[in-house]
C-alpha cells in the first residue's frame, strides 16, 4: 500500500513486484522464446459504481523484487 499516493481519482495505491525471470514468453511474430524478467508494478484503485477498480497503472523493470 502506497498511503498518499494518488492518480486519475484513485484512493488506493498498491505497489506489486512480479517475479518473472525463471519464465520464458514467445513474443507475437517470434519463434525463439525470450527470458522473463522482473517487473515493480504501482495500480491505482477508484470506487466505481460501489467497488474498486483500476484507473491508472505504471510499471518498470528491477533487478530482483
Amino acid at each position: 500500500r502506497l498511503p498518499g499516493l494518488s492518480r486519475a481519482g484513485s484512493t488506493v495505491a498498491l505497489l506489486v513486484c512480479i517475479d518473472a525471470s525463471k519464465g520464458h514468453y514467445l513474443a507475437p511474430g517470434a519463434t525463439t522464446p525470450s527470458p522473463g524478467t522482473s517487473y515493480e508494478m504501482r495500480v491505482y484503485l477508484a470506487p466505481v459504481e460501489g467497488t474498486l477498480r483500476l484507473t491508472d497503472a505504471e510499471s518498470r523493470d528491477v533487478a530482483t523484487c
